[in-house]
């Protein structure tokens, strides 16, 4: 005769009660790599924000002028370029986030989107505020609708 055991074994997980349910979830191979992940990307994040003050503790918005220094490269010696231009966007993904500038140099239209957490961003510098709309605050997200305009309101540097 065969001892019957006093655990309850469900047929399916939805006999689970919720609480054990959610623990059970961690379980499954592609939720924990998942979980991981997101943990991984998180510290890397906080790490870069606290390794660069110079990039981060700055306070600019859409429809400001900024300047970035951005090094060519990662080689020893190599040249930083000052970037500048009026901040169109900003897009916050996490180690993805960058900002979008747009200037016009030598009769020529320069649109960057600049990676924040890259190694290749020093500093950023705000030249001046509320830029576009000459000291009223820009009220949008994103400034596409500067693309349509006449070069000459984009025109940070002369």
């Amino acid at each position: 005769m065969s001892e019957v055991s006093d655990k309850f074994v469900p047929a399916s997980p939805f006999q689970v009660p919720q609480r054990e349910r959610r623990l059970l979830k961690f379980k499954v191979p592609r939720k924990r790599a998942s979980l991981l992940h997101n943990l991984i990307l998180t510290e890397s994040e906080a790490l870069s924000i606290a390794s660069k003050p110079a990039v981060f503790a700055v306070d600019y918005s859409p429809g400001d002028t900024i300047q970035v220094e951005y090094k060519e490269s990662l080689a020893p010696g190599s040249r930083v370029d000052k970037i500048r231009g009026v901040v169109l966007g900003k897009v916050q993904r996490g180690v993805a986030s960058s900002v979008i500038i747009r200037d016009v140099v030598l009769e020529a239209v320069i649109e960057r989107q600049i990676p924040l957490h890259s190694p290749l961003c020093l500093s950023i510098e705000v030249l001046e505020k509320n830029w576009v709309k000459k000291g009223k605050r820009a009220k949008r997200a994103k400034l596409f609708y500067l693309r349509d305009r006449p070069d000459a309101e984009v025109r940070v540097t002369g």
